[in-house]
């Protein structure tokens, strides 16, 4: 019923042409029917953006971890744009502007933006170890420790089919990449 109702309210809004202003904490729903979101930390604005923007390209680390799931990397900024995370350099994309080397930084990235590695090497490849799957539907989240991070605990969102293909449980050893158009 509430999947409809809002199916409903989004549509009325068109039709009408009409502003409507929505508060809510149930960031699936803001998300789906916001054309603009204002995200807010007590009482002050984090982000003012789309819902592509706001969950893209978070302003803060309050609205990235608010606005669906995130993993955080505590890193230090190596220069040339790559990033030093336990004992692991991590490639990062885009202008990190005037940053000093060694700068202490957190990188973050989706469960659903963690990819399986296949083969050896290649870049931004982590060992994960894993410690528990969740079942939650449509897909499982993996809860992994990752060594060559520091020991960084990531969740990786994977479909039931890529874990019955490796027979992951815990225990077993996963190879995944962190994009770093992602990171």
């Amino acid at each position: 019923v509430r999947f409809r109702l809002r199916g409903e309210l989004r549509a009325l809004q068109k039709r009408l042409a009409i502003t409507t202003i929505m508060v809510t904490h149930d960031q699936e729903e803001a998300l789906a029917m916001a054309d603009r979101i204002v995200v807010m930390n007590q009482g002050r604005v984090e982000q003012f953006g789309t819902a592509p923007e706001i969950y893209n390209n978070p302003a803060t680390e309050f609205v990235a971890d608010f606005v669906g799931e995130m993993n955080f990397v505590d890193a230090q900024f190596d220069g040339d744009g790559a990033a030093l995370a336990g004992a692991t350099g991590l490639n990062l994309a885009g202008d990190h502007g005037a940053l000093p080397r060694g700068t202490a930084v957190r990188l973050a990235i989706r469960p659903s933006e963690i990819v399986l590695a296949e083969g050896e090497g290649g870049p931004n490849r982590v060992d994960l170890a894993v410690e528990r799957l969740e079942f939650l539907g449509a897909f499982i989240r993996v809860h992994a420790a990752a060594a060559g991070l520091g020991g960084a605990a990531l969740r990786v969102d994977l479909s039931e089919a890529a874990v019955r293909a490796r027979a992951l449980a815990p225990g077993a050893t996963l190879s995944a990449a962190l994009p770093a158009e992602k990171l």
